[in-house]
């Protein structure tokens, strides 16, 4: 049996056109197409179920990850940083700019 070789995908089973070719029976090729069928299903079955659990540990991992980096930061509370830039005075903000720079 001789097949040219072209780009892009094949449209039906290589090994169920060689069977029509070899002339097999009607029958023989239908069942086989019917499995043929069943097992593209239960792959692509398997393929979403595995990109949906894959998809749920990445959210789950990096909700984790984000929670401890959070925890981990010792930041502070936006309020006591807005207080103590009311009360500062000005040569204190300069210092405190000048220092900034220089560090």
């Amino acid at each position: 049996f001789l097949y040219k070789l072209v780009p892009g995908v094949a449209s039906r089973s290589f090994g169920l056109n060689v069977a029509r070719l070899a002339h097999l029976p009607a029958s023989l090729i239908a069942t086989a197409e019917v499995k043929s069928a069943e097992m593209e299903r239960e792959m692509t079955n398997h393929s979403s179920r595995r990109n949906q659990s894959r998809d749920a540990v990445l959210a789950k991992s990096r909700g984790a990850v984000l929670d401890k980096s959070c925890d981990a930061m010792d930041v502070e509370p936006l309020e006591t940083v807005q207080a103590e830039s009311r009360d500062a005075v000005p040569r204190e903000s300069r210092d405190v700019v000048l220092k900034m720079d220089m560090g």
